[in-house]
Formats: structure tokens, sequence, C-alpha cells
């Protein structure tokens, strides 16, 4: 055996978070999600998907979750919406309930926590200022979600989630 040498060379590597689209027979589409990245990064490709299944008269959506390891809330309730009819719109998803500290702005420490935008960078309020989480509203009202339709797909019928016992695979 000899000695082999090779160059390496850095480059950036984009991966889609939708690992498989199908439309299988049935009119049945099927989506496998990697993760649920950032909205910006995964929402091209979403859309694409769901613009496929409309455009194939899609009637069942079957999304596999087993090799989904998590990720941003946004973009879990983007793929809600691209999957509910346009009928749920403006009707209540869920709630998110904060605790009575967080509610009525006594937890002094959320003032040194900074809040930052998708790109890493600190986010500002209107007047200039740098926000953090005490700029934050906990209320109720204020986190309570709506549906809003994206995309064409309508008509869904049925929807099933294959996921594992611990939500993703190891």
């Amino acid at each position: 055996m000899g000695t082999q040498t090779y160059n390496l060379a850095k480059a950036v590597y984009t991966s889609s978070p939708v690992l498989k689209t199908a439309v299988l027979p049935g009119n049945v589409g099927y989506l496998a999600l990697a993760r649920f990245s950032r909205l910006s990064k995964a929402q091209a490709d979403l859309d694409k998907a769901f613009a496929d299944f409309a455009t194939a008269g899609v009637k069942k959506l079957v999304i596999d979750l087993r090799y989904n390891g998590g990720g941003y809330v946004n973009t879990a309730d983007y793929l809600l919406n691209l999957i509910a009819p346009s009928s749920l719109n403006n009707k209540v998803t869920y709630t998110e309930y904060y605790n009575d500290l967080l509610r009525t702005d006594k937890a002094p420490i959320l003032k040194n926590q900074i809040l930052y935008n998708e790109d890493g960078t600190p986010r500002k309020l209107s007047n200039g200022q740098i926000a953090t989480y005490a700029d934050v509203s906990f209320s109720v009202a204020d986190n309570t979600m709506k549906f809003s339709k994206a995309g064409a797909l309508q008509g869904v019928t049925h929807v099933y989630f294959i996921v594992t016992r611990n939500g993703f695979c190891e």
C-alpha cells in the first residue's frame, strides 16, 4: 500500500428539509419531512410539494415525520396551513399559555435575554433599541394562533402522520 494525497475544499451545502414527495395511487400525497427548518429555508420546497399535490388532485395525505428531529414552530404552523382547508381561516389552531410571572411582566431576567432575527442579528424595536424578551407579549390573546390557509391544495379528507415512539429515528 502506498500513501495517497487528497485535496479537500470546503463548500457550503444546503439540504432540503423535504426528503421525498410522491403522489401515490388513490390521490394520496406523500411527504417525508426531515426537520422543521427555518421557514425561509423550508417554504419554497413545501410550496412546491403542495402545489404538485394540488395539481394531482390529492385528497389524502401521508406526512412522514420518522426522521424529523423537530425545529421551528412557525414552519410546523406553515405546514398545518398548507394542509388545512380555507374554511378554517381565523379559527383557533392552538393557544400557548404562559405562567403569571411572564403574563404580568414580573420576570426581570427577560430584560437580559436578547431577541434575535432569523439571520442571527439582534432584533430592533421601532425606536432602534435592541429588543429583549421583556418586549414580548405573553398574554393569552397575543399567543392564540389561528388558521390562515396557504397554498392551493383544497379538499383534503384524511391526513395520516407516520412517527416513531421517540418522535424521530435515532
